[in-house]
């Protein structure tokens, strides 16, 4: 929940706590209900936003009224998680809260958590899915409560797999595939070296359609968004907490396209890389008349991307030897203008082939190009509900 969220949503926020209330306050062993979490509650005009629907809340209920926060908060609950107030607990007594999805294995963590502690708290999502999952949970919890001890037959354990690098797994994928290319195409290493040495001859090539195959470029096109989805996987990984991931996914569940991780957003990435490169290619071809075959456009349009092998290349090392997060940021943003400046030499390449209106063709695609991107730049920066939102998922 972010400070631009709430004036829209204020009602429904009054009526969704209402429910609450109503449905948890017969229950004598519910002691408090907590209002939010993953939340912009560190923020001043966040707490400005929610005192209206807090005033409202603390009419409606004797419960305490708690957050689930990371960093501390101004806003006036009666206590915070992170910030327990010794008023509602008493000195000294030991608590813990247990936030996390649901998954079978939890069971020992919980049974030694209560052991352990004072006062637990349970996020309700984990907890009515434990309910419902391992009916002996219930039943020990009964137990607890009326008899003040805990057993709880655990259930059985999977062997658990060692944790698994996508990013190093999808490096070496696309450097597999290289290998293929090359075998594919003889001439590639050779191709290679002229568009970067001798680019005008690697111009002169396609555009005179000497160069006809669209096996490199198709290659490239799909190296590149991989590429891409490396460096949103990796940007991520260095700014964002497993935490601030779990925000991300609860304000947008959509996009947890394989689950609320982070190779998600590598997918995300992917997808992202291969739309945009479509609409490139298609904003450079359909208007050119010195283009006649897709394939000119496609060439020329992507063997700037084998840039990516260097500079992606360098930003996997800095996040494996947990180096200084501002390079990889670096390197991030020199991957995208690499991309930008791939589009300007596509257009600027294929424009010399026209007999007239070259400098209109320019306009009508790098320029036009480069005024959408920096609009959506401004639109982006100047969105507070963007600005908001980054700052809570970073912030955790």
């Amino acid at each position: 929940m972010t400070t631009s969220y709430l004036p829209s949503n204020a009602a429904d926020l009054r009526n969704k706590y209402d429910e609450i209330i109503q449905l948890y306050s017969g229950y004598e062993f519910i002691k408090a209900i907590g209002l939010y979490s993953y939340s912009q509650s560190f923020n001043q005009e966040f707490v400005s936003e929610f005192s209206s629907v807090l005033n409202t809340v603390d009419t409606t209920t004797n419960l305490l009224l708690y957050e689930v926060s990371t960093v501390p908060s101004p806003l006036s609950l009666d206590f915070s998680i992170t910030e327990v107030n010794s008023s509602i607990i008493p000195a000294g007594t030991s608590y813990r809260l247990f936030s996390k999805n649901y998954d079978s294995g939890d069971f020992e963590i919980v049974q030694e958590l209560i052991e352990t502690s004072e006062l637990l708290f349970f996020e309700s999502g984990w907890l009515n899915t434990a309910l419902a999952e391992y009916e002996p949970f219930g039943l020990a919890l009964a137990q607890r409560k009326n008899e003040n001890t805990f057993l709880l037959p655990l259930p059985q354990q999977k062997n658990e797999a060692p944790s698994f690098n996508w990013a190093v797994f999808i490096f070496i994928l696309i450097w597999f595939s290289v290998g293929i290319h090359v075998r594919i195409v003889p001439t590639y290493k050779e191709l290679i070296t002229r568009y970067f040495i001798a680019h005008r001859f690697f111009v002169e090539d396609v555009m005179r359609y000497r160069e006809r195959s669209s096996i490199s470029g198709i290659f490239l096109f799909f190296q590149h968004a991989a590429f891409f989805g490396l460096v949103v996987y990796i940007v991520s990984a260095t700014y964002i907490s497993e935490l601030g991931i779990e925000a991300f996914y609860n304000s947008v569940p959509q996009l947890a396209i394989v689950g609320q991780n982070y190779f998600s957003l590598f997918v995300l990435g992917f997808l992202i890389a291969c739309f945009v490169q479509i609409v490139g290619l298609l904003w450079l071809y359909l208007p050119s008349k010195s283009l006649t075959h897709f394939s000119q456009a496609l060439n020329l349009y992507t063997w700037i991307f084998h840039l990516d092998f260097i500079f992606v290349s360098i930003m996997l090392i800095l996040i494996l030897i947990g180096s200084t997060s501002i390079w990889i940021f670096v390197f991030g943003i020199v991957v995208i203008l690499s991309w930008l400046i791939g589009f300007l030499l596509t257009s600027v390449d294929s424009s010399k082939y026209l007999l007239k209106d070259r400098t209109s063709y320019i306009l009508y695609t790098f320029g036009l190009h480069s005024l959408v991107n920096i609009a959506l730049l401004v639109l982006i920066l100047t969105s507070q509900t963007v600005l908001d939102f980054l700052e809570l998922i970073i912030s955790i």
